[in-house]
């Protein structure tokens, strides 16, 4: 596929690699990161409409209207511009509240931080009009926090200030929509401030939070700042492009759903990448790898090999990639997936765990087996926003074609040119070569002419137009730093993954572009070496590839240098074809050695009798000495049979059927399946006569435009 995810070629040999000790350091943080929950959480439940009875009142109705607040205010005691009314005076109906309750203990739980069970300790109700605080009453000795849950209503404002440890935070009691309860807990430890209620009328329950043995505040925001700051360190100091924090979950992706440990590093990655101004998205990593390997023990005929019992020989491929990205909302992310590097994985000893899945196949005898291994987990994918572009140039080139066209959008010039750059560098032959190579032009990148030459040129079926474009580009650079040039068209000419005649129809073009003569003469150089050195198999001229080295040598002058090339080319198929069309196009002149040279071999030719065929005695087969081409032989050179039939096997025919063709004799046969063996019928023709009756006008031809 043009455009692939990734260039494979970016893999390096990253097993000889050392691992940086900042890496090290920072898995040692974030392995430190393993308990959820912060000093106060909160959140909103929706579909509710909770029934609460007062004593002497009944049935609180929801919303609660402010035409009832007096009465439902006589029934409690006054405290701070509103009333409160203890939980003894309060009903709530277990079928309500009871999975209403467990699904709030879940949620401050893992809000909070808290393993195990927590107790939800009904303590009061308050009421609180307009300008009163939510000024709840100290909680039970056994409490270690506090839980605020307002009841629908249309209330505005009376939020909860909560600090700890000079962190401080604002947690909202007012809910979207009128069937939703809004929640806010906090522990006992952390200083609490509420703010008036603006408008209408809040009624909140207040819950004291207990479990055995309580609870003191997890330390998150310094385990966010420690993950920040092992962040940058590694980032500065390992500088992988991107980090990739595996996880121990292995499902599929969701910020929700991770638990325990996972919970916690999540969070403080999210929360250390936003305070950081980076880029965070969680995933699913696979790891995926092939060795060559061997079994270490005695295998039993109906055991299955584990890990330690097979011995790994040599990596034969691997496939690591992290899909299903999340974004920080967890939202689809805009990448729908990223090559994953060794030097990126946190921890870097991740894949000394035992695989998720192992497979090993034994060969035959004395020879290695293959050993299958797959690590599946979690990850959450970390990159400063300085690295985006490094990170879509990962990603490929199709992201990156789509950032610069919203820049370009945009206007911003500076992004426009870093992101052009990226992709001369990453884009191979496709749809987006040709656009890619316009914008380099377009927006005089020299520097990245090098990357985009040698990945529009490094393979097969790039198209003149794109070679065109290419020639331009080198040339440019040429004027500018011809030094530079030479180093970009060197690997070009002699890369094995160059076609040998792609090489030298980029140097034609180069001629086309303008390009400095001593340019195109080392480039020349460089191509005759290859072409010197290159297997017989590898030398298939055509007409365009000989009418490029023509054009060349002429604007050089080099036509001794390249005749002993030129003499290997097919003269009718391919020398004479290109040397009529540099005649007629002027390059090449009627006195020139070249036009001087297929003239003479053609007038020599034209020369020639040409008469046609007296009787039908023809040329009989040569080489073979087989009794078949004798009696084929007999038949030919026969002045008067024009037709022969000749019933043998199929092996046998098909021999005769390559020697009519190989040979090129007048003749062509056929076979009649009837009866056994089938008939091999021979027919003669004047087809010899005949090619040299089309070549006697293809030469005058010649003749005509090269005078």
């Amino acid at each position: 596929m043009a455009d692939d995810l990734y260039d494979d070629d970016s893999y390096d040999d990253l097993y000889d690699s050392e691992v940086d000790p900042e890496l090290v350091r920072f898995a040692e943080v974030l392995a430190s990161v393993d308990r959820p929950g912060d000093f106060c959480a909160s959140g909103s439940l929706g579909g509710w409409l909770p029934l609460v009875e007062v004593s002497g009142f009944g049935p609180i109705p929801l919303p609660f209207p402010e035409m009832l607040l007096k009465a439902l205010a006589v029934r409690g005691s006054p405290v701070s511009k509103g009333w409160r009314i203890a939980a003894s005076g309060l009903v709530l109906a277990e079928r309500i509240w009871g999975p209403l309750l467990a699904s709030l203990r879940r949620r401050v739980a893992a809000g909070l931080g808290i393993e195990g069970e927590v107790r939800l300790e009904l303590r009061e109700l308050l009421i609180c009009p307009a300008g009163a605080p939510l000024a709840a009453s100290r909680g039970s000795k056994g409490s270690f926090g506090t839980l605020v849950l307002a009841l629908p209503s249309q209330a505005k404002g009376g939020e909860l200030l909560v600090e700890h440890q000079g962190h401080r935070r604002e947690l909202s009691l007012s809910s979207a929509h009128l069937d939703e309860l809004a929640w806010a807990a906090t522990y006992s430890a952390c200083a609490q401030e509420a703010r008036p209620v603006a408008s209408g009328v809040r009624v909140a329950l207040v819950f004291d939070l207990c479990r055995r043995g309580g609870a003191l505040p997890p330390l998150r925001h310094e385990a966010v700042e420690a993950v920040a700051d092992g962040l940058e360190r590694c980032f500065a100091e390992a500088a992988p492009t991107k980090l990739v924090c595996l996880l121990d979950a292995g499902g599929p992706p969701s910020w929700d759903q991770l638990e325990g440990a996972d919970a916690a590093r999540a969070d403080a990655l999210r929360a250390a990448a936003e305070a950081r101004g980076m880029k965070v998205r969680l995933g699913r990593v696979s790891l995926l790898e092939t060795w060559s390997a061997a079994a270490i023990y005695a295998r039993r005929r109906w055991s299955e090999p584990e890990p330690d019992d097979v011995e790994l020989y040599d990596l034969v491929d691997k496939g690591w990639h992290v899909d299903g990205l999340l974004d920080a909302a967890g939202k689809p992310s805009e990448l729908s997936a990223l090559p994953v590097f060794e030097h990126e994985v946190c921890p870097p000893d991740a894949l000394d765990e035992t695989p998720d899945e192992f497979d090993f196949e034994e060969s035959g005898w004395d020879e290695p087996g293959t050993a299958t291994r797959a690590w599946y987990r979690t990850a959450i994918v970390v990159w400063p926003a300085e690295n985006e572009i490094a990170v879509l140039g990962q990603a490929g080139a199709k992201f990156l074609w789509e950032a610069l066209a919203q820049a370009r959008a945009d206007g911003a010039a500076d992004r426009v040119r870093a992101l052009a750059g990226r992709l001369a560098s990453t884009v191979r032959p496709g749809r987006l070569l040709r656009p890619t190579w316009e914008v380099a032009l377009e927006l005089d990148l020299l520097d990245s002419i090098p990357a985009l030459l040698f990945g529009s040129t490094g393979y097969e079926g790039v198209d003149d137009d794109v070679l065109g474009l290419a020639a331009e580009g080198l040339a440019r650079l040429a004027l500018r730093d011809a030094e530079a040039a030479s180093r970009g068209l060197h690997p070009v000419l002699c890369g094995h993954r160059t076609s040998l005649f792609s090489a030298v129809r980029l140097l034609a073009a180069l001629v086309e572009a303008g390009a400095p003569r001593s340019l195109l003469d080392d480039g020349l150089q460089l191509w005759l070496e290859r072409f010197t050195a290159a297997p017989a198999w590898q030398i298939r001229w055509d007409d365009g590839a000989v009418e490029a080295v023509l054009r060349i040598a002429a604007t050089l002058g080099a036509h001794e240098r390249v005749a002993p090339a030129l003499e290997t080319a097919d003269f009718d198929a391919a020398l004479v074809p290109a040397v009529v069309a540099l005649v007629r196009a002027g390059i090449l002149t009627r006195d020139g050695s070249w036009a001087a040279r297929v003239r003479d071999q053609v007038s020599e030719r034209a020369s020639e009798d040409l008469t046609p065929p007296a009787d039908q005695a023809r040329e009989a087969p040569q080489g073979c000495r087989c009794e078949h081409c004798a009696a084929l032989g007999r038949f030919l050179v026969s002045p008067t049979r024009t037709d022969w039939t000749y019933p043998v096997r199929k092996e046998i025919r098909r021999h005769l059927y390559q020697v009519i063709e190989r040979q090129r004799l007048d003749a062509q046969a056929h076979t009649i399946r009837q009866g056994r063996p089938y008939k091999f019928v021979v027919t003669k023709t004047r087809a010899r006569y005949e090619a040299r009756v089309a070549q006697r006008e293809i030469d005058l031809e010649t003749l005509r435009v090269l005078g």
